[in-house]
């Protein structure tokens, strides 16, 4: 006979990321190929001014010198200049970084910020200019933007709209914190300060640990998946959470880290198979935010989530 599942959770916290000095054990240098690849898909989405800023500043990509760190893989890929900084991919620690530089070719210092290209556009002073805007932010969207209607542009901070009727539109985001696009036709368009996705931005998120082995664990595993549907409405799944190194059949580990409304679902879930659970006090709100809705028919509907957004006519 099975016994009690317990459970607990745990705050979550993230580790910092920053300069280091490192001795460099083992290292396989990037391709040329996989570096294009990772300036391709960071270019993917960007504004136009931060695309014309980057034309500007890059170079054809070549390997400069940082001893000794990049001594084994031949240097690091350089792939842009600017103000006297060289922007470089260090492959060790996976990220873009900026380095100042004396000789053409050389690094002046090792850095190891692991920050993708997206994020590294994301630090130019035009970025940071487009993102502003100096306008009230709407409270929520032009009656003319409302209905059903195209997306004809997607870029980092805006998206051109063309309502059915009317002309285009381009709503503007500042912070946005995900973006999901299921397709460029929508029924509808809102702004809301409620809904299922804001869970995963809104609130605090925690570890939910479990003990225990459950009597028929594929059973529970789909009712913990059915449950996160339907509290989520469709729009996250058990997936978006689960830790797949943890097995309901092994009996224990970390199963999600979950905003703690999904967390505490699961925790029910647990609980009507037998369980025992615990969670720490003290979990802190996370800063609030709205979404905008696109495509709300429930078999296509998608959801990009932003801290603020307004619509301007072009």
């Amino acid at each position: 006979m099975p016994g009690p599942i317990h459970a607990w959770a745990s705050f979550v916290t993230q580790p910092s990321r920053g300069t280091a000095d490192a001795v460099i054990m083992s290292w396989q240098p990037i391709s040329r190929q996989q570096l294009d690849a990772l300036v391709r898909d960071g270019l993917e989405l960007a504004d136009d001014v931060v695309l014309d800023a980057w034309k500007a500043m890059r170079i054809e990509p070549q390997k400069w010198q940082c001893p000794p760190w990049g001594d084994a893989g031949g240097g690091f890929w350089a792939v842009a200049i600017r103000d006297g900084n060289v922007v470089w991919y260090n492959d060790i620690e996976g990220g873009f970084n900026t380095s100042s530089f004396e000789r053409h070719g050389v690094i002046g210092e090792y850095l190891c910020n692991q920050g993708d290209f997206e994020e590294y556009l994301a630090t130019l002073p035009e970025a940071l200019a487009a993102v502003q805007w100096h306008t009230e932010p709407h409270r929520s969207p032009p009656e003319a933007l409302a209905g059903p209607g195209r997306i004809l542009k997607r870029q980092t901070t805006s998206w051109t709209l063309q309502p059915q009727v009317g002309s285009e539109w381009r709503a503007r985001f500042r912070g946005a914190a995900e973006i999901r696009c299921g397709g460029i036709e929508y029924e509808r368009l809102e702004l809301s300060c409620t809904h299922p996705v804001l869970a995963h931005h809104h609130e605090p998120m925690v570890d939910l640990h479990f003990r225990g082995r459950a009597s028929d664990p594929d059973a529970l595993e789909a009712a913990i998946a059915a449950a996160v549907k339907h509290t989520t409405k469709g729009w996250r799944s058990l997936d978006d959470y689960r830790n797949r190194n943890a097995s309901l059949a092994d009996g224990y580990g970390q199963l999600v880290r979950a905003p703690i409304s999904v967390a505490s679902m699961v925790r029910r879930q647990l609980e009507d198979a037998g369980s025992n659970v615990v969670c720490l006090a003290g979990l802190r709100r996370r800063a609030s935010g709205r979404c905008s809705c696109s495509g709300m028919a429930s078999s296509s509907r998608r959801i990009f989530s932003l801290r603020k957004s307004h619509a301007e006519p072009r």
